[in-house]
């Protein structure tokens, strides 16, 4: 497994994964042009040549921080702490961009995702009511390196 950054070959798995795990997928023409923007960093997680997860990370390097806006590891592969692997790797990548602050939304019923993000140094600093489509309330994690 390695994780490296996407190349514009990957767009088409990213979005297949994101469809199938995200009730807020982005549609295809949004992957593509997240690909000609500077300030979008995507990663994805391959087992050899096939992408089974990613992450796409939205960079101020102004400010030095960094939004995780998704990660998925496909339902096949989870549990294996790949996710893990993913978040880890994309932000040793970051942090060597320059980045030095991360932030992220999770559904407040996202036990599994709450619980790697608060095990990886996150800590919650606000929550908002009916922050996703289906009216579930979200955490805000941020984690300072």
């Amino acid at each position: 497994m390695q994780v490296e950054k996407s190349s514009f070959e990957d767009i088409q798995k990213c979005y297949e994964l994101d469809l199938a795990h995200l009730s807020s997928a982005w549609s295809l023409d949004d992957w593509q042009k997240v690909d000609d923007q500077s300030y979008y960093y995507r990663y994805v997680l391959k087992e050899g040549s096939v992408v089974i997860g990613f992450s796409l990370w939205q960079v101020d390097l102004i400010e030095y921080s960094s939004h995780l806006l998704k990660m998925v590891v496909g339902s096949g592969q989870q549990g294996r702490g790949l996710g893990r692997k993913l978040l880890v790797e994309s932000e040793q990548n970051l942090l060597d961009s320059g980045v030095n602050s991360f932030y992220l939304e999770v559904g407040v019923t996202n036990h599994s995702a709450s619980a790697l993000y608060l095990s990886h140094g996150y800590h919650q600093i606000n929550q908002i009511k009916s922050f996703y489509q289906n009216g579930e309330d979200a955490q805000i994690l941020y984690k300072e390196v």
